[in-house]
């Protein structure tokens, strides 16, 4: 059954009584989706453990669905019963428009060979409803983006990144950036402009230069992920007076050890509410972080 284009707008904007609206007209057409999207929704208002617990066991992982596989799908993963997202190579991406109609898909994971393909795609009235692009090759996806996406706010890249990046230029609705490899000095500069928000970093740790830069810099960040931290930069950025929206920010390994060379006292960042790590840290400290009004977690 093909729900309406405006009942999957709906979903995709995460109007949970769309999701009950959808399941409704499912379960009465016999589609088999039904059942996952009622659980969806079920999941969505957080159940207490026993009934999640029955759902889960109830419920197996949806399979990517076959209309999607027909029209060029590798893989899909799901929210609330839906397909969110749905992975496929370059040469499949003219299908995207056909996919949009069979479910509320929101983000799309891309391998990318000469990026001319998913240029015409970007420019499209279609793309204009996607909010997470992932990428496995994106040297020609920075190409592609000389379409510019006005539209787009989170960029993910998965492969070493040597080049020069445009991304400010080229996406002026970015807000969120998430790196898997070391960023050069050029992807750093991108993090320092005025619109990326979040900044995510989990792969190999950054050099002690990068550190300084970020630490250093009156960037909009805020919220950041330093992944795998070399030893000393969470203090660095602890201890910055110059990132004054950083709210939230995760320090990687651990939290005991920064809070032992930087105790809660010193820490400079004037808008800090949540502090990410791991290691448990003594009563007084955690006091003292709440008389801050910092939550660790």
């Amino acid at each position: 059954m093909k729900l309406s284009p405006e009942l999957l707008a709906a979903i995709r904007a995460g109007d949970l009584n769309a999701n009950r609206v959808a399941a409704d007209a499912l379960l009465e057409a016999g589609d088999a989706r039904a059942q996952a999207v009622i659980d969806g929704v079920t999941r969505a208002m957080r159940p207490n453990p026993a009934t999640r617990a029955e759902i889960e066991k109830r419920t197996p992982p949806r399979e990517p669905v076959s209309a999607l596989i027909s029209l060029g799908a590798l893989d899909c993963r799901f929210r609330n019963g839906f397909v969110d997202e749905v992975h496929l190579s370059e040469a499949s991406i003219s299908q995207l428009p056909a996919m949009l109609e069979l479910e509320p898909i929101r983000a799309l994971r891309v391998d990318v060979s000469t990026g001319v393909e998913l240029a015409k795609m970007m420019s499209s009235e279609a793309f204009s409803v996607i909010r997470r692009l992932t990428v496995t090759n994106p040297e020609p996806m920075v190409r592609a983006l000389s379409t510019a996406l006005p539209e787009l706010t989170d960029f993910i890249a998965r492969t070493p990144l040597a080049y020069s990046p445009k991304l400010l230029s080229l996406l002026p609705a970015l807000r969120s950036l998430y790196l898997t490899s070391p960023p050069s000095d050029e992807w750093l500069q991108v993090a320092h402009g005025p619109t990326v928000k979040r900044l995510s970093m989990p792969g190999a740790p950054l050099t002690r230069e990068a550190i300084a830069m970020l630490a250093t810099s009156s960037s909009a960040i805020e919220q950041l992920n330093l992944g795998v931290p070399r030893s000393g930069s969470s203090t660095a950025i602890l201890r910055s007076t110059s990132l004054a929206s950083l709210h939230t920010f995760c320090v990687g390994d651990s939290a005991r050890r920064a809070l032992e060379v930087v105790p809660p006292r010193a820490i400079a960042l004037p808008a800090l509410r949540q502090l990410r790590g791991a290691g448990r840290v003594t009563r007084q400290e955690r006091a003292a972080l709440v008389s801050k009004g910092i939550r660790l977690s």
